[in-house]
């Protein structure tokens, strides 16, 4: 973390103003990467994670019971407000 200050994107005043923002906004995210940095690397990461649950899928379907069907979808919203059907 040597010389991190010298490389860094953000400037930690406007990631305060940011954070201050976030705080009063009546819908806040529940995420937000902060810079330029972090948001590119954020978007490789789930690219990435979204990729391998793809590769895995038919595997991680393999443990449903023979009997739920798409009862799955029904939760869609209810655990994750973001995620819409």
């Amino acid at each position: 973390m040597a010389g991190f200050e010298k490389t860094a994107n953000s400037d930690p005043a406007l990631v305060a103003d940011l954070v201050l923002r976030v705080a009063e906004l009546p819908d806040p995210p529940l995420r937000l990467l902060a810079g330029s940095d972090a948001y590119e690397y954020g978007r490789e990461v789930w690219r990435n994670r979204l990729a391998v649950d793809e590769k895995w899928a038919e595997l991680s379907r393999s443990t449903d019971h023979p009997d739920a069907g798409a009862n799955w979808q029904q939760q869609l919203g209810n655990s994750l407000p973001e995620v819409k059907s």
